[in-house]
C-alpha cells in the first residue's frame, strides 16, 4: 500500500501541473499496487485514487475506463454519500460521449436522492419571478459577500445541478433554465461555492435571451468576479465562454476575444475539455468577425482541429 500511496502523491503532482495523461499513469499504477483486500483495509485510500483515475481517464476521453472506475466504486462503496464524486464525473463522461439520455436519467435520479427534484419542480413562470425576488434583496456587493457553503453532501447538488443545465440543454431546451434557477436559489439558501459563479452565468446568460441585456450582463460580471474571489480554477473556463457570449452585446467583440482565449487556457490548465473545446470554436468566430487576415483565421481552425482529435472531441 506504500506504493499505492506514493503513486497518489505523484498523480496529483502530475495533475498540479496539468499532465492528466501522465497523472492517469500514476493513479493507475496506483490502483495495480492496491491488494485483494484493499475496499476493507485501505477504504478512503482506495476510494480517493479511484476517483482521480476517474477525473483524469475522463479528461483523456477514456469514457470506458471511467465506467469501469465508477462501477467498481458503486459496488464497493459502504455510503450512497461515498459514490457521488465518481457518480458526478461518470455523468460528465456520459456527456461527453453524447449519452444525453443515459445521463439525464443518473442525473434525476442522484438528484433526488439528494432531495432535489428537478423534472416538474415548478413552472418557469413561477421560478424565474421567485429568483428574481430572492436576488432583489442582494447588491452586487452583498451577492459577493455571502458565506461559504461548507456541507459536503450540498456541495456535490450545487455539482449535479450544475452539470444538469448541461444536459436538460442539449435533451429538454425549455426546462434547461429550472435546473439554473434551482442553482442560484440553492446558493442563496445554503451559501456560495466555486460553482455559484457558474449558476450566475447562466442566469445571466438566460435573462439576455429573454431580452434583458443589462440585467443579463449584470449578473455575468459577478459571475466573473465572485469565481476570481473563491480562485475557481476549475470552472472559470465555463464562466467565461458563456459569459462573453452575453459581454458580446455590451463590449467590443475585441476585449471579448481576450476573455474567450483566457477562458481556453483555463479549461486545458484543469482539464475542463468540453469548455475548452468550446472556447476555440468561439475564437475561431471572434478571430473571423473581428477582421483578421483569413489566412490566420485558417490557421486557428487547423490548430483546433488538431487539438479537438487529440482529446476525442471531434
Amino acid at each position: 500500500f506504500t506504493a499505492a500511496r506514493l503513486n497518489l502523491r505523484a498523480g496529483k503532482k502530475a495533475m498540479e501541473m496539468s499532465d492528466f495523461k501522465l497523472a492517469s499513469s500514476y493513479f493507475d499504477n496506483g490502483i495495480s499496487f492496491l491488494q485483494i483486500n484493499h475496499w476493507t483495509e485501505h477504504y478512503n485510500l482506495s476510494l480517493e485514487v479511484f476517483e482521480l483515475a476517474a477525473k483524469c481517464a475522463l479528461t483523456n476521453g477514456d469514457h470506458t475506463r471511467v465506467k469501469l472506475l465508477y462501477q467498481e466504486v458503486v459496488r464497493e462503496a459502504h455510503l450512497f454519500e461515498d459514490t457521488l464524486e465518481i457518480t458526478y464525473t461518470n455523468i460528465r463522461a456520459l456527456y461527453s460521449a453524447s449519452c444525453l439520455e443515459d445521463a439525464l436519467t443518473k442525473l434525476l435520479y442522484v438528484l433526488n436522492k439528494l432531495g432535489v427534484t428537478l423534472s416538474g419542480s415548478g413552472d418557469l413562470n413561477t421560478l424565474l419571478p421567485e429568483t428574481k425576488s430572492m436576488l432583489a434583496k442582494y447588491s452586487d456587493e452583498q451577492l459577493l459577500g455571502l458565506p461559504a457553503m461548507i456541507d459536503r453532501t450540498k456541495l456535490m447538488t450545487m455539482k449535479f445541478l450544475s452539470i444538469a443545465q448541461l444536459c436538460l440543454f442539449h435533451t429538454n431546451p425549455k426546462s434547461q433554465p429550472k435546473a439554473t434557477l434551482q442553482l442560484v436559489q440553492y446558493s442563496l439558501q445554503h451559501g456560495v461555492s466555486d460553482l455559484t459563479s457558474v449558476g450566475f452565468v447562466f442566469y445571466g446568460s438566460y435573462l439576455a435571451c429573454l431580452g434583458e441585456i443589462p440585467a443579463g450582463y449584470r449578473y455575468v460580471k459577478i459571475a466573473i468576479k465572485l469565481a476570481q474571489k473563491l480562485n475557481a480554477m476549475n470552472n472559470m473556463c465555463e464562466v467565461l465562454t458563456v459569459g462573453s457570449q452575453v459581454m458580446g452585446y455590451v463590449e467590443p467583440l475585441q476585449s471579448v476575444n481576450e476573455l474567450i482565449v483566457r477562458s481556453l487556457e483555463y479549461g486545458l490548465a484543469v482539464g475542463s475539455i468540453g469548455n475548452a473545446m468550446l472556447s476555440c470554436s468561439m475564437n475561431i468566430v471572434c478571430a473571423f468577425w473581428t477582421g483578421k487576415h483569413l489566412s490566420l483565421v485558417k490557421s486557428t481552425v487547423d490548430d483546433t482541429l488538431r487539438l479537438m482529435s487529440s482529446h476525442s472531441t471531434l
